[in-house]
């Protein structure tokens, strides 16, 4: 089964939404250009691109790049409970900018392994990896931005 091409899946999207691709550019941040780039073919959108583009059309990461799933966005932020989400934000106090970057490394609704998905296990353990990996980079970065702040 061939893959539905990325530039298919958004001009459906943008279809199915109402939406004009000057406002898609508006909404993700990237520019005029780069959408319609998308739009054509011309480029294919990079990991951070389909990103921000599922999130404005309200899509699945996956759907976007042509695979065979549900059109509709669900985050695996679904599947891990609210509580321990919430259990991060107040042990770590993250502010809105630390929440954010938080939800987008949990979000790994489209994984793949040598062109396979990953199970709901490995979906469940590299997402206690990701955590881990989180508090150990916003933990280093607030001791650097500390140490900076002291010798200034």
């Amino acid at each position: 089964m061939e893959k539905v091409k990325s530039c298919d899946r958004i001009k459906e999207a943008l279809r199915i939404r109402n939406m004009k691709q000057s406002e898609l550019a508006e909404k993700t941040g990237l520019s005029k250009s780069a959408i319609s780039q998308y739009v054509s073919g011309t480029i294919e959108p990079r990991q951070n691109g389909i990103y921000a583009l599922s999130k404005a059309l309200n899509v699945s990461e996956a759907w976007l790049m042509g695979f065979n799933v549900p059109m509709d966005r669900k985050s695996d932020l679904d599947r891990i409970e609210q509580s321990e989400r919430d259990k991060i934000i107040n042990e770590y106090e993250l502010d809105d900018l630390e929440q954010q970057e938080y939800d987008k490394i949990m979000n790994m609704n489209f994984l793949m392994f040598e062109g396979r998905k990953i199970t709901e296990e490995e979906k469940e353990n590299m997402a206690e990896l990701m955590k881990k990996i989180f508090v150990s980079s916003l933990l280093r970065k607030r001791q650097d931005d500390e140490e900076e702040k002291n010798n200034n």
